[in-house]
């Protein structure tokens, strides 16, 4: 999950772009970010043609930016291009830190293993308070990628002043039954009744406890415990390859999965299948298959059924019907177990 440090009042004019593929830390005027996010955009593009971009005006005129592409998120391989200011902090195996600071033009790498990043124009640590962010643009000077979200302290009530501090007055904030026995506003409290009073109020209370104890109600009987939940059903792809679809299950190119999905990648030499392609989750024994805006949309072949090509909305499948998500990566719906 990406996030991003909001920007503190009279800092400089710096963006973070954030798309399938690309993250983008960027200090320049917003025509300049633009031109660059309708690029960054687009499936076909590389990083390359990004950075031709940004010195399409002359090495002099370079603003500082820090620049990652998400190769493989299977691997967690990534290349990085940095100039000035720019900087990138990778957690993994082992953790790296990289920097643009006195490059001619900029400085470039590639890492694996990542588990973490934070990408951006200065190198303070993740703020106590940051916002999550999925794609787009936005202002900032810092994004992050696997940093957790800071919990917030939940806030402390308010503790109620003391009568006196109020100006009230303390008797008023007496209830009657507290002050049983004791002089309010000036008022005696009730005489407390005779005895042989006390004695007739007690008699119910004295020949109720004489009674015999009503027998107790039956015990409930227990409910039945409920039917195991069947097998999660599965993709079986023309190659042999299962894919259990437990929960749900990001696929893609090179997949970025939202906290409490899981990711799976598929091979696309012809770049038919888009980053992130599709979400898949079961209900049942059915797989729902929903295409999140890929370029070339999901195809779906229910058995008996005309094929039906998917953009931006889900659809259900049962056992045997087929889907076509590109470049070969065509799958059953079968039964788990």
């Amino acid at each position: 999950m990406f996030s991003y440090t909001s920007p503190s009042t009279g800092e400089v004019e710096s963006w973070g772009l954030v798309t399938d593929r690309f993250v983008l830390v960027i200090e320049g005027p917003a025509e300049l970010v633009l031109r660059i996010w309708e690029t960054v955009v687009r499936e076909d593009a590389t990083m390359e043609e990004v950075l031709e971009l940004l010195a399409a005006r002359g090495v002099r005129t370079l603003p500082d930016f820090a620049l990652v592409e998400l190769i493989d998120a299977p691997t967690g391989s990534i290349s990085v291009a940095l100039r000035g200011r720019g900087r990138a902090e990778l957690g993994g195996t082992p953790g790296r830190y990289l920097s643009g600071k006195g490059a001619g033009t900029w400085v470039e790498a590639s890492a694996q293993s990542i588990a973490e990043m934070t990408v951006g124009l200065r190198g303070e640590e993740p703020g106590p308070v940051r916002l999550p962010l999925t794609r787009g643009v936005v202002r900032t000077e810092q994004i992050h990628w696997g940093v957790p979200l800071p919990r917030l302290a939940p806030p402390v009530p308010a503790e109620r002043p003391p009568a006196w501090a109020a100006g009230v007055d303390a008797e008023d904030e007496l209830d009657d039954a507290t002050v049983l026995g004791s002089a309010r506003r000036g008022r005696r409290a009730p005489a407390a009744p005779a005895t042989s009073e006390l004695e007739d109020d007690l008699d119910a209370t004295v020949l109720g406890s004489r009674m015999t104890p009503a027998a107790p109600p039956p015990a409930t009987p227990a409910a039945p415990a409920a039917p195991p939940a069947p097998p999660a059903p599965r993709l079986r792809f023309d190659d042999g390859s299962v894919l259990d679809v437990d929960g749900v299950v990001v696929v893609g190119r090179a997949p970025f999965a939202r906290p409490g999905t899981r990711p799976h990648a598929l091979v696309s030499p012809r770049k038919e299948v888009s980053g992130t392609h599709a979400e898949l989750r079961a209900e049942g024994v059915t797989i729902v298959v929903r295409d999140v805006g890929s370029t070339n949309g999901t195809t779906v072949r229910p058995v008996g059924a005309p094929d039906e090509l998917l953009r931006d909305r889900e659809r259900a499948l049962q056992p045997g019907d087929r889907v076509d998500f590109g470049d070969g990566n065509t799958a059953v719906v079968v039964p788990g177990g």
